[in-house]
């Protein structure tokens, strides 16, 4: 984690553990995909950005990547949290478990 003046940068690389579903005799580990920035709520006042590296997977037999995680708690169309952009958008419940 990298604190700046006014923001937190939180870097997470994911577990090198396949995804449900997939066996782990037809996929290997071939590295990362770049780096993907992700607002998150404030901390302290700060900004919040996590920095997420996603595993890439490779099919042993046809050497294609093919495997994914699912990472559904991005806002479609957004670089924010589901939960930070509901609650900017006034739609959504605190998370934190206050009311608006």
């Amino acid at each position: 984690m990298r604190t700046k003046k006014d923001c937190f940068h939180i870097y997470l690389d994911e577990k090198n553990t396949l995804p449900e579903g997939c066996a782990s005799d037809l996929f290997e580990s071939k590295g990362f995909y770049e780096r993907r920035f992700v607002q998150d709520f404030p901390i302290r006042g700060k900004a919040v950005f996590l920095c997420i590296r996603r595993r890439r997977w490779r099919n042993k037999a046809d050497k294609s990547i093919a495997v994914k995680s699912d990472y559904s708690f991005i806002a479609e169309g957004s670089k924010l949290t589901i939960e930070l952009s509901d609650f900017l958008k006034g739609t959504g419940r605190d998370p934190r478990g206050y009311d608006q």
